[in-house]
């Protein structure tokens, strides 16, 4: 009796250890992802107001059938990384969107070189057995709380010059 009782509570840890919210800071940005493979991004600032109230489901696909935007999670890693930008470490989440047969494998890098940015990238498994056009494919799409910001609009504007301007500009 004693063997069932030990082997039951360690499957209920390792259920709550698997369903906990996970947070990934870098210096003063914070991502959460939750147990949908959702995420909520925000500043650690003091005075920083929120960027996100709510989780959503910032990737996510359109196939000629469904879209598919809910993933329970199944798994997640968390591995120190070192490659051409530097030492960092890699969060992995995987998450399957059972009735669909969809895998999706949702990989956050962040950088000691690169303090407050995170780097997403996302992939995804058909395992059933037919093809799955897919019409659309949506990577970080977060709805932002709008400030009261005179400037309702801002520009990336990548470049490199000697003055080292902002590369974020008010339209």
């Amino acid at each position: 009796m004693k063997r069932k009782i030990i082997l039951i509570a360690f499957s209920c840890c390792f259920t709550l250890a698997i369903s906990a919210q996970t947070i990934i800071s870098n210096k003063n940005l914070k991502m959460e992802v939750n147990n949908d493979l959702q995420t909520k991004i925000n500043s650690t600032y003091s005075a920083a107001k929120p960027l996100m109230n709510n989780f959503s489901s910032s990737e996510y696909i359109e196939t000629k059938y469904f879209t598919t935007n809910l993933f329970h999670l199944t798994k997640k890693e968390k591995n120190p990384i070192r490659d051409a930008a530097g030492n960092g470490e890699e969060y992995k989440f995987y998450g399957t969107d059972n009735s669909n047969k969809i895998e999706k494998i949702l990989s956050i890098k962040t950088y000691t070189n690169f303090p407050d940015a995170v780097y997403v990238s996302v992939q995804y498994i058909n395992h059933s057995k037919k093809d799955l056009p897919v019409i659309k494919w949506v990577n970080s799409e977060y709805h932002v709380i709008p400030s009261n910001d005179s400037t309702k609009f801002w520009s990336f504007q990548g470049s490199s010059h000697a003055d080292r301007r902002d590369w974020l500009q008010k339209v």
